[in-house]
């Protein structure tokens, strides 16, 4: 089973979140669960999740946020974030986005995560340098071969490849676990209700063996030697960064 006791899932009311969670459950761990939407907040809570209405956009809230979710569950030792939004647009066309469109996109995606980051580390640090923790954020494939039509998620979720390089490289001599979690195209109910948007020859991966392909590194791989945790078209684009920049990077900070 995953090393996680106590896990905080931020934005998984839907998706690849709401999967990790029900599958975390039912490995015993105990999972708290945040979102926007409290409809689906109150249909987890009916199947044994512990939830929290959160919404991670709202940036100066989130300090207070973490105060109260820390002091309610204080033996979390898992905080797995899986916000995020995907603006499609194209920069010909004016019309087909506004400038909130693309404020809130890096503002969900990316500066968040920074801030969550912020006041979570030291948090985990503090519980004493015997005491594992892990720190995990949901990126994407398209952090390493973007896609033209998401331009601003690609580069969101490239942006957090590196802050999570970063942060392990700072955090190499801690207790703290810096893990990312690399989803290909998956066939969430989002992807599946909006499959027309989709290239006609990209196929989505279900969302069953995605699952089954994360869990089988998260349950059986220690930790502190996970570093990308990737699943089906995913795994090559990870492996071939690894194998050329991710190497050139480990030369002067060992990750």
């Amino acid at each position: 089973m995953a090393p996680f006791n106590t896990i905080l899932l931020l934005g998984a009311t839907s998706g690849l979140g709401e999967s990790a969670a029900k599958r975390l459950l039912g490995q015993g761990k105990k999972v708290i669960v945040t979102g926007r939407r409290q409809a689906r907040l109150d249909a987890l809570k009916a199947e044994d999740l512990e939830t929290y209405a959160m919404d991670v956009s709202d940036i100066a809230a989130i300090p207070k946020h973490l105060d109260t979710l820390f002091s309610t569950y204080p033996d979390i030792d898992t905080v797995w974030i899986n916000s995020g939004i995907a603006t499609r647009y194209s920069v010909k066309d004016i019309n087909s986005c506004t400038d909130a469109d693309l404020t809130l996109e890096v503002t969900t995606n990316l500066t968040a995560a920074a801030i969550i980051a912020r006041h979570t580390i030291p948090h985990f640090l503090a519980r004493g340098e015997d005491v594992e923790s892990h720190f995990l954020i949901t990126t994407s494939g398209l952090a390493f071969v973007p896609i033209p039509f998401f331009p601003v998620y690609n580069a969101c979720k490239a942006g957090l490849h590196y802050f999570l390089v970063s942060l392990r490289q700072q955090l190499k001599d801690s207790p703290v676990n810096i893990i990312e979690i690399v989803p290909p195209f998956v066939a969430t109910e989002y992807v599946v209700k909006n499959r027309d948007e989709a290239p006609k020859n990209l196929q989505a991966m279900s969302l069953k063996d995605y699952e089954d392909e994360v869990f089988a590194q998260l349950d059986n791989i220690p930790a502190k030697e996970l570093k990308e945790v990737a699943a089906g078209p995913s795994v090559l684009r990870v492996k071939t960064w690894r194998d050329g920049l991710g190497a050139m990077i480990a030369k002067p900070f060992a990750d």
